[in-house]
């Protein structure tokens, strides 16, 4: 961002503009407006756009350089040995409604070739510029209502614009209206109308909601035989206090068997498990949400199995249990509604606790799989086995008499309801306390302590015979937004499904909605991060409003401000193309001179910018390249100053000359900085300490359906 900011400065100091070549066009022609497609019913008097754009040289060296709208185009072109031709309804996804540019060679001073044309085939492009809400500093909305200024941009005079059906007015060139800040679904629905007859709807997404589908995955039973080796290497030495216990939920009292005259009863105080082994997670074919069960837990030293005898003490054996052991004659049903902390009322024995060591385990069966407030549950149906090998118990001076013959006969029950409830508590609670891990969770904070938080749920979980399926809700949230940032309506919204996966072999499949992105932009800009200024003494770019006062710098010194009235909006296209493009509507550049100890404004630009963005994945990295060219629309130009000083001469640069300048040398920097890549590490399954790593690789993408949409493979490696 330096680096652009840079050169976008020294682009104002170029002492020409970008030469053209005449008379080597067909079809389109610089100042022309048309409506709708070569082929359309276009209004009278209306051009439609040509159904060709034919460029004719002497001589065909091969693809050119082309950009339209700061997209790179050149591939769509036709080539033969004397001309290049487009049909144009190929790149209808990089036409903009309203001005336009293409440049073609742009790096071709001889021939360089600038075509300006306005384009209409829809209605309007509508974006807030302001908002503010009652309870804000002086804003006049009523209670509960916003108060929204609206940009509007069309070929074509708009004849009207409402905001969720209330009309909005023109005063000045300004549209304005004032509407519920309640809206259903927390969508603001803007429709525009031009004198064309053309409507166009715009969505906005209300600062912090809710987004439904936010990502979705698809994990297919491999994805998870290459997560095995993380999943086992969390299960060694775990250790469950009661403290710890009571963390994950399993220190409520379990019913364990019915003895006859009384019902037992058990509570766990402590559990070790040595080393646990996750064998295999199978999809049941015929039950959703049933998955197949293997584990083995096994001590962490070496042993014989099933000798008779236990190797390794209870840090070392496979499973080491504590279970406090209540009998009561309260029957069952009492228990479930009334005895959850131990409240038996009369007839409760407390026989103290059992002690045992199990060198090894194996459990097997099917679990259901489900959610509960937006976290996985595991229930481990009645039909797993639990078999326990070599089993040892232990006598402590601290039990009472009754319990220490209880814990000596421990190992001879080791089969009975008792120590089967313990194991299938500690199991079920284990596995939650993994999957809950299937989640994700970031904070972004500036370096002024300014932050937002993403926050995700699980909303849906599904399995079928080949994977398991999920889908999350979230929302990106400003925690506290700086006062000197103008509120923003919202986020730019697209109503359209998440849709299908990619499909293909891959087992990782990951869709993520284009508006959480957008949503992501519009924080970052209401944290003010997003604000940029320069200072050209030191070189330094400072993030964030108002970041240089009067007491940074000396009289002298010369500092650049750009300033988006709001935040930036990332559109994919829906086509076959894995094209973007990133717009600012109305930024402000601003070049102040340091003077007397203050900062004077000597410049002033009203730009829209629209970079064309190509996305292309690679390895485990998901890549961005800025196009060359950006689209530069100066809606308004300034000087209230000199910007050139010679000596003691300070100058004014004519509007006309200084816009071309602009135009013109963003024209012929920008194309060195299209090898700039922004790039996305897509993180490895990676848990602190362990030996292996889940590896995970990226083997395509889409945009096609406005949505991000990955294929991924997940596979376990050791660490390097």
């Amino acid at each position: 961002m330096k680096r652009i900011v840079t050169l976008l400065v020294t682009s104002l100091v170029l002492s020409g503009c970008l030469p053209t070549a005449p008379g080597t066009i067909e079809g389109i022609q610089s100042g022309q407006t048309y409506v709708k497609y070569f082929g359309d019913d276009a209004p009278p008097g209306a051009q439609t756009l040509p159904e060709y754009l034919v460029v004719r040289y002497s001589k065909n060296t091969g693809e050119r350089q082309v950009f339209l709208n700061g997209s790179k185009v050149g591939d769509k072109f036709e080539y033969t040995s004397n001309l290049m031709r487009l049909r144009l309804t190929d790149v209808k996804d990089f036409l903009r409604q309203g001005d336009n540019s293409m440049l073609i060679e742009p790096l071709n001073l001889a021939r360089a070739t600038n075509l300006k044309f306005r384009f209409d085939s829809q209605g309007p492009v509508v974006q807030p510029s302001s908002a503010c809400v009652f309870g804000d500093a002086g804003c006049s909305a009523g209670n509960g209502m916003v108060s929204v200024n609206l940009e509007a941009y069309d070929a074509s005079d708009i004849v009207s614009i409402s905001l969720n059906d209330t009309p909005a007015t023109k005063v000045d060139g300004q549209w304005a209206v004032e509407t519920s800040y309640n809206p259903p679904n927390d969508i603001f629905t803007i429709v525009a109308r031009d004198e064309n007859g053309m409507e166009e709807t715009t969505r906005y997404l209300k600062d912090g909601a809710n987004i439904s589908d936010v990502f979705k995955l698809k994990l297919g039973e491999s994805a998870l035989d290459g997560m095995k080796p993380l999943i086992n290497d969390k299960m060694k030495n775990i250790r469950l206090d009661a403290k710890a216990l009571s963390d994950v939920g399993l220190d409520n009292v379990l019913y364990a068997m019915d003895a006859g005259v009384a019902h037992v009863y058990i509570r766990l105080l402590d559990i070790r498990i040595g080393q646990g082994n996750l064998n295999s997670f199978t999809f049941d074919k015929s039950v959703s949400n049933r998955i197949g069960l293997d584990m083995h837990m096994q001590p962490t030293i070496d042993h014989t199995p099933d000798n008779g005898t236990v190797s390794g003490d209870k840090d070392q054996v496979g499973t080491y249990a504590k279970v406090q052991i209540i009998t009561t004659c309260k029957p069952r049903d009492w228990y479930e509604s009334k005895a959850r902390n131990l409240e038996f009322g009369f007839c409760v024995t407390d026989w103290g606790f059992a002690e045992l060591l199990i060198e090894s385990m194996d459990v097997t069966g099917d679990v259901d799989l489900r959610l509960a407030d937006g976290q996985f549950k595991v229930d481990l149906l009645d039909s797993v086995d639990i078999t326990m090998h070599d089993t040892k118990a232990l006598a402590s001076a601290d039990n009472s008499l009754t319990g220490r013959l209880i814990s000596s006969l421990a190992a001879s029950l080791k089969d009975s309801g008792i120590l089967k409830s313990a194991m299938r508590a500690l199991i079920g609670g284990v596995l939650d306390n993994n999957l809950k891990q299937i989640r994700i969770g970031m904070n972004f904070k500036n370096d002024d302590g300014d932050n937002f938080d993403l926050v995700t749920f699980a909303k849906t979980v599904t399995t079928d015979a080949n994977a398991m399926y999920m889908a999350y809700d979230g929302s990106l949230a400003v925690r506290e937004a700086p006062d000197n940032v103008v509120r923003s309506l919202g986020s730019y919204y697209i109503d359209e499904p998440l849709g299908d996966y990619l499909g293909g072999n891959s087992n990782l499949q990951v869709n993520v909605n284009s508006n959480l992105i957008n949503q992501g932009l519009n924080t970052l800009y209401s944290i003010g991060m997003t604000h940029l200024t320069l200072t050209f003494a030191d070189t330094k770019v400072h993030f964030g409003p108002d970041k240089v006062g009067s007491d940074y710098g000396k009289d002298g010194d010369r500092k650049m401000e750009l300033v988006p009235a709001g935040p930036g909006t990332i559109r994919f296209y829906g086509s076959t193309t894995n094209q973007a493009a990133i717009d600012y509507r109305n930024a402000k550049m601003r070049v102040f001179d340091k003077k007397d100890g203050e900062w004077e404004q000597v410049f002033y630009a009203d730009v829209d910018i629209s970079a064309g963005v190509l996305m292309r994945a690679a390895d485990s990295v998901f890549k961005m390249t800025i196009n060359q060219t950006p689209n530069i629309i100066v809606n308004d130009l300034e000087q209230t100053g000199s910007l050139i000083h010679l000596g003691g001469l300070k100058l004014k640069v004519p509007d006309n000359v200084l816009k071309e300048i602009i135009l013109g040398g963003l024209n012929l920097i920008y194309p060195f900085l299209s090898e700039t890549e922004l790039s996305i590490d897509i993180p490895n399954v990676d848990i602190e300490g362990s030996p292996v790593i889940g590896k995970v690789t990226t083997d395509d993408f889409s945009t096609a359906s406005g949505h991000l949409k990955f294929t991924m493979g997940v596979n376990a490696e050791a660490r390097e």
